[in-house]
Parts: structure tokens; sequence; C-alpha cells
């Protein structure tokens, strides 16, 4: 029981990470991501710097599938399920149900 919950702690550790290299990625432009038509080697090592970064998140949550964990992201309006989703707090919006799903962060 000790060692599953331990797992546990760890997977949930190492989806943290994975959520960081997602905000990193998401920081670079698109116009960045992608090697530039004309040679410019500061451009191109942040398209390398950005390919490493993609590499090494696709391969984290390929690791963590193969372990049968996956990323839950809920969408808006979905239910929120107490069993998946952790509140950080509730309010009351016009036109949505009560328990219903209106923002998420990571």
């Amino acid at each position: 029981m000790a060692s599953h919950f331990s797992i546990q702690k760890f997977a949930k550790d190492i989806l943290s990470a994975v959520d960081n290299l997602e905000l990193a990625l998401a920081s670079v432009l698109p116009e960045l991501r992608t090697e530039p038509t004309e040679s410019n080697s500061i451009i191109s090592k942040l398209v390398n710097l950005y390919k490493g970064v993609y590499l090494t998140e696709s391969e984290l949550l390929s690791t963590l599938k193969r372990h049968g964990i996956e990323k839950i992201e809920p969408k808006l309006g979905e239910k929120f399920d107490p069993k998946i989703h952790e509140a950080l707090y509730q309010a009351s919006i016009n036109g949505q149900d009560v328990g219903t799903i209106f923002e998420y962060k990571k």
C-alpha cells in the first residue's frame, strides 16, 4: 500500500514537470518553432531548444501512458467529478448548472 502511494506521488510530481514543459513550449512564438528560411544562428538555436523541450515532453507523456497514467484536461462546461478533479473554488455562474467546470488551472 505504501509503495502504491509513493508511486502516485511520484507520478503527480512528474505530471507537474510535464505541465511546466507545456508552459515553456506555449511561450515560444509559433514563427520560432520551425527552421527559418534565412540563416540566423540565434533563431536556429531557439528552434533546436524548442524541439528538444517538445521531444522531452512527448517522451515523458509516452512513458507515463505506458504505465497507465494520463493527463486529465477537463473541458469547460463538463460536470465536476471529485474523483478526478480538484476544486480550487466554487462560484455561481449565470446560465451554468451547479457543479459545472467553468475554469481550470494546471
